[in-house]
């Protein structure tokens, strides 16, 4: 069971969704995750206790298995937000993962599967945490442009809207994204497509790859492959998990 709780106010601004999930099966579950250029904290409940790790922001997609009756819950955090949560360079743990006790000082005690469901009591308790970081509104406003635009768009343009150097705006991703800006518009494109398959899945992929900015169909089997580690004719079969497939 999946579920997804949307902030309100101004958590929307930082935050992209709160989430909760428990395997209810008697089976593990193996979950594929593929990229989407955000940055969770997830904490798992076992009794009365509870661990909390940081994903970064992936490039590649990763398996994660899930035992009978497990719990997680969490936060995920819009691209460039989760830095000045953590007060960390998200370029330290792109494509990685950590103890969120290794890197920060804050008690995550709030954020429990009552807390995530109660939203209003969510937001007041973390709204103190937030109010005392500074967040980079240009990593912001660049990564909403680059998803806004599903990743077409040259860098060069980004930078200009922001009225920044090119170089000055892969230093700002790296630091609050984790992954360059030509990454995360990769990523922002394979998105783009693969919701265009979902919605009209008997299309033929081809036509659906050249509506997304795929110049050849080479191009789009090593962007599908890379970001969700399957082929796009086997990913047509997949069904969703948050950010997630399933294997088939």
């Amino acid at each position: 069971m999946y579920q997804e709780i949307n902030p309100e106010k101004w958590a929307s601004q930082y935050i992209e969704t709160f989430w909760i999930e428990k395997n209810t099966s008697r089976d593990i579950e193996e979950i594929r995750i593929y990229p989407d250029g955000c940055t969770d904290i997830i904490i798992s409940y076992r009794g009365n206790h509870f661990d909390a790790e940081i994903i970064g922001c992936m490039t590649r997609p990763i398996k994660v298995n899930t035992e009978p009756g497990s719990l997680m819950c969490g936060i995920r955090f819009l691209p460039g937000c989760a830095s000045a949560f953590l007060d960390l360079s998200m370029r330290d743990i792109a494509n990685s993962s950590c103890q969120f006790s290794d890197v920060s000082k804050l008690d995550l005690s709030i954020i429990a599967p009552e807390t995530i469901l109660n939203n209003a009591l969510l937001e007041t308790r973390l709204k103190s945490i937030f109010s005392e970081r500074r967040f980079r509104e240009r990593a912001l406003t660049g990564t909403s442009l680059i998803r806004q635009l599903n990743g077409l768009c040259s860098i060069e343009e980004i930078a200009n809207r922001l009225n920044l150097t090119k170089r000055s705006l892969e230093r700002i991703f790296n630091d609050t994204v984790g992954i360059t800006p030509k990454q995360f518009s990769r990523i922002a494109r394979f998105l783009h497509v693969k919701r265009m398959i979902d919605l009209n899945p008997d299309r033929p992929l081809t036509d659906t790859a050249l509506d997304a900015g795929y110049y050849d169909q080479a191009h789009f089997n090593k962007d599908y492959k890379e970001f969700s580690g399957l082929t796009p004719v086997s990913g047509k079969s997949l069904s969703h998990f948050y950010n997630t497939q399933d294997d088939p």
